[in-house]
């Protein structure tokens, strides 16, 4: 008990100080919260890639900008060198195939005159082009290339002849030509632009096979529009080479070339510019040069993954050269934002902007050129994590500074609390030493109180203790004190724990107390509290003790009233107070608990008992013997052995017995009939001196044979007990599984039985009765349809209402049920204003003449168009009723039917006894009548002999083309059936299709 007040126990300090603590961090936490729920530090993370994207976008845009409209804008040059190329040739009677030829041995002659090669003169004539495109565009280099040789004394097929001149500082030019380097030329036609050329190629070298990336610049272009059918515009040959050296002592450069085409698409070379890696790199930066930042344009695959393989072209800044110094590409990963990617093994961060250099439908559209920008993760994110941590260091540094205050400000507050609370643990009434104050108003306050009521307390301490010592209730009190050797008892112990031979005393010795409350018997404990049971006596005894450590104190309650009526209150859950049997709630609990132990119960018996003749006797002789007849039969079978048998009345007038224990059926069996056989010799002995004698009707069930869970048995036993109530009243049955299977769905459709009838849930469907001459609608037949969960058919409902009794109630059902659903019908315009409404009836059953006016009353001028119609398969069996409901009949104007006329029941017979004014041919009769000649016959002859008799016949269940037309050829009067009309909750009347059908069958 100590500890656990000790565990309970807090100090003001921590008391305080912990939920202020909690409060804190809460705010802390929520305002963090609400941050992050605001998407503030998502918006900052996602600002810091945006910028940085600006940063790419700006480049890129730049980048593209100077690549379209700047370096490749090279129409100018291309339409004055084509244009210039078609002259030359015109002058000197050539083709654009010589361009192609090699030289002859005159042009390849060093002696004598010279003759030129027709490529050497177009070279001559366009130098100043290419010199003026290279100014122009603002390139490091210009060339041409044309698709022919270009010297005399040079293999012809892999040499090609052209001019490429550079500028390696196309922002200022030199107004002499001195700043320019001729790097492919012939020496003529260097003299002649008057630029430089230490190290001068006369010719284009290409390799035999054509395939080095470093020749890509004119092959590609070249060859994409010779193969091309139509050329419309160059440009969409153009292609961008990555970077790559013309020779082994040239630049590193990147170039734009594009094929050149005459007017009548004769390819015969190349045009382009070229731009030195080290002039484009520095187009290309982004940030600062601090490192923090790199830049590349690279060819940009992009994988099924989503990852990306980046191909430098080239790099620029510190972290571009750590990226793609020592390799020439590298495969990048999704990032999760939209074109960034990081590269695997580093915290390098990319961002990839693709460059529109590529018209679409381009031979070379596939090749996807991007600017790259790059930054180390820790710099794209230095803003964000700033953020962040001056917004934690600020957080944290709130929480300790509230921390250290509030700890201030408790420890002010609870240092003369505590002081006070020493006081108190030390006051006594007998001392009167003073309280110290706290100088805290409602503490101070506190304090005085407490020194009042403790004054008032320990004189009602001692009023109490004198009034128990003098009253008459049964309470004692004893007290012990950790470390005395006496126990203070209350003089109203003594008496409760029959402590007579002791003498009377206030305190008793430890030791003796300790072996007097021995000799009382536990028999429950609650926490604190004991309840003994007093030895040799029907007295019992509650004993609660409170332990505070310091001293234990018990207070001993006589609760014999208590506990005597708990077990008056058990005892009448438990048992039927009218025959001492248990009751259904027991029977049940224990049948259950038996059943889990089929080791216990071996061979068992359920018997279900309905007392019979209760009814009469209560009627007749007054519920008072009535009670002595349930006794009765309560003392019978109370002559089964108690030791293997469960007994109990579960209502008014049934019983139930549990038989267990049994090593054979028969053993059991005979020990049921004897006590059955024993019935004979019971009677009620009656006022007038008369004895009656015990009868009832019962059942029994077979453990484990016939069932072996507590429903089975309960289920068998009572339908076996059924069987015999509805059969041969007054003997005891057993129970048979094949007579239970054939009646199962009756017995457990009953109760859906009762519940479809007394809510009325039953509807009814309208199948359309047509003539079968106009087609018109002439009535319609109401079909019961229920709408149960199991139940769901008339003919199962009829089942269990003949089983049940109950075939006056379907009969005063269906009666009100077709008649409302008629008349609400009629009164929403569905049904013709003449339209016969058919009600199929159950022959021996008729409504009560209350209920009958009540019909008048509220259907009067709908019953005249009521045709009633004798219900299938059932027989008459009282003329009676039946004149009562044809009299009924001829009071509304209404009609009778024969239903299913030649079934077993509705034959000739009926026929001349009730004079219908139809019948209905039954279902069995019609189909297939198209294809029977007997069926034809048959049909035929009744027809005439009804027609004699004026009575009109219907054919019932018509479900095809060929039945209804045969039916019609052999002359009925009306038509139902499926093929026409099937039964609906709401669609009324004829289609416009079946109509035709019916008057062409009439030959109409």
């Amino acid at each position: 008990m100590e500890g656990k007040k000790n565990k309970r126990t807090k100090s003001i300090l921590r008391k305080t100080l912990i939920p202020i603590v909690l409060v804190i961090v809460f705010q802390t936490v929520f305002f963090f919260c609400a941050l992050f729920a605001s998407d503030t530090f998502t918006n900052l993370r996602n600002n810091s890639f945006e910028m940085f994207n600006g940063k790419v976008i700006n480049v890129s845009d730049s980048l593209t900008n100077n690549m379209i409209r700047v370096w490749s804008n090279i129409s100018e040059t291309e339409n004055d060198v084509v244009s210039r190329v078609e002259t030359i040739l015109q002058e000197q009677g050539k083709s654009y195939e010589d361009i192609a030829k090699p030289f002859t041995e005159e042009e390849k002659a060093t002696e004598g005159p010279r003759t030129y090669h027709i490529n050497e003169i177009i070279l001559s004539e366009i130098a100043d082009d290419i010199l003026y495109m290279l100014r122009k565009n603002l390139v490091t280099d210009a060339f041409i290339v044309l698709d022919g040789p270009g010297t005399r004394n040079q293999p012809q097929d892999y040499y090609k002849g052209g001019i490429c001149l550079r500028d390696m500082d196309p922002t200022s030019a030199s107004s002499d030509n001195a700043d320019i380097e001729m790097t492919y030329g012939s020496i003529e036609i260097r003299d002649q632009l008057h630029v430089t050329g230490n190290k001068t190629y006369s010719t284009f070298e290409f390799s035999e096979e054509c395939s080095n990336d470093n020749e890509a610049f004119f092959f590609k272009p070249l060859n994409a529009a010779k193969e091309a059918k139509k050329v419309s515009d160059t440009k969409n040959y153009a292609y961008w080479s990555p970077s790559y050296k013309m020779n082994q002592y040239g630049e590193t450069i990147v170039s734009y070339s594009i094929p050149l085409i005459s007017s009548k698409g004769d390819v015969f070379g190349v045009l382009g510019i070229g731009l030195s890696v080290a002039y484009l790199s520095g187009q290309v930066n982004i940030g600062n040069t601090s490192g923090e930042y790199g830049a590349a344009v690279c060819l940009v695959k992009n994988n099924e993954d989503g990852s990306v393989d980046l191909e430098r072209i080239v790099h620029s800044g510190s972290l571009g050269q750590s990226v793609f110094g020592s390799v020439s590409s590298v495969s990048a990963l999704p990032d999760g934002y939209t074109n960034f990617y990081k590269i695997p093994s580093s915290k390098v961060v990319c961002n990839v902007k693709t460059l529109d250099i590529y018209n679409r439908n381009g031979p070379f559209s596939g090749d996807v050129w991007a600017v790259v920008g790059m930054v180390d993760e820790g710099v794209l994110m230095t803003f964000y994590n700033t953020i962040l941590i001056a917004m934690s260091a600020s957080a944290l540094a709130a929480v300790a500074l509230a921390l250290v205050a509030v700890t201030l400000v408790v420890r002010s507050i609870s240092k003369p609390i505590a002081e006070l609370a020493e006081d108190t643990q030390n006051y006594s009434a007998a001392n009167e030493q003073p309280l110290r104050k706290t100088y805290i108003k409602e503490i101070d306050l506190l304090a005085e109180a407490f020194l009042e009521k403790s004054e008032t307390a320990e004189n009602i301490a001692q009023k109490v203790s004198g009034i128990i010592s003098n009253s008459r209730t049964q309470i004692g009190v004893f007290e012990y004190v950790y470390g005395e050797k006496k126990v203070f008892v209350s003089r109203n112990v003594y008496t409760l724990m029959r402590w007579q031979d002791e003498r009377i005393n206030d305190y008793i010795g430890i030791d003796r107390f300790r072996r007097l409350m021995s000799k009382i018997d536990p028999l429950n404990e609650r926490d604190e509290t004991v309840t003994y049971k007093i030895p040799e006596e029907e007295a019992w005894i509650q004993i609660s003790v409170v332990d505070d450590g310091k001293k234990i104190i018990g207070t001993i309650t006589d609760i014999t009233l208590d506990v005597i009526e708990k077990r008056r209150i058990e005892f009448e859950r438990d048992f039927d107070v009218l025959t001492g049997l248990n009751n259904r709630r027991y029977y049940n609990d224990k049948l259950y608990e038996l059943c889990e132990t089929p080791e216990l119960v071996r061979i068992g018996a359920m018997v279900m008992i309905d007392l019979d003749e209760l009814k009469y006797v209560n009627d007749t002789y007054g519920h008072s013997y009535g009670d002595k007849y349930i006794q009765l039969m309560g003392e019978l079978i109370k002559g089964f052995p108690r030791s293997n048998a469960l007994i109990a009345r579960l209502s008014g007038d049934e019983f139930a017995v549990f038989l267990y224990g049994y090593a054979s059926e028969a053993e059991l069996l005979a020990e049921v009939q004897g006590v059955w056989s024993r019935m004979e010799r019971c009677f009620l002995p009656l006022p007038s001196g008369e004895n009656f004698k015990l009868r009832a009707s019962g059942g029994y069930a077979l453990y484990p044979r016939n069932a072996a869970t507590p429903e089975e048995l309960f289920r068998y036993s009572d339908y076996a007990m059924y069987s015999v109530k509805h059969t041969d009243k007054g003997r005891l049955g057993d129970f048979d599984i094949e007579d239970y299977r054939k009646n199962e769905f009756i017995m457990s459709g009953q109760e859906e039985f009762f519940h479809i009838v007394e809510s009325r849930k039953v509807r009814y469907a309208f199948q359309m009765i047509v003539d079968a001459r106009t087609g018109e609608t002439y009535g319609y037949e109401a079909l019961m349809r229920p709408q149960g969960e199991t139940i769901k058919s008339p003919v199962q409902i009829l089942e269990i209402a003949k089983k049940c009794a109950k075939l006056n109630v379907i009969e005063q059902l269906t009666w009100n049920g077709a008649l409302e659903t008629y008349q609400t019908r009629f009164g929403e315009g569905l049904l013709e204003k003449k339209a016969r409404l058919f009600i199929n009836s159950i022959s021996d059953c008729i409504i009560p003449p209350d209920d009958i006016r009540a019909l008048e009353t509220a259907y009067g001028e709908l019953l005249g168009n009521v045709v009633l119609e004798i219900m299938e398969n059932e027989p008459i069996s009282s003329s009676s009723t039946l004149e009562k409901k044809i009299s009924y009949l001829g009071r509304w104007n209404a009609e009778l039917a024969i239903d299913d006329f030649g079934s077993a029941y509705n034959t000739d017979a009926v026929l001349l006894i009730t004079q219908p004014q139809y019948i209905k041919f039954e279902r069995a009769i019609i189909q297939g009548i198209d294809a029977s000649s007997d069926k034809m016959l048959m049909v035929e002859n009744m027809v005439n002999y009804m027609h004699r008799r004026n009575i009109r016949v219907i054919a019932e269940g018509v479900e095809t083309f060929g039945e209804m037309k045969k039916v019609i050829e052999l002359g009925v009067d009306y038509i139902q059936g499926y093929y026409l009309h099937k039964p609906s909750f709401t669609e009324f009347g004829l289609s416009d299709e079946k109509k035709k059908e019916i008057l062409l069958c009439n030959g109409k």
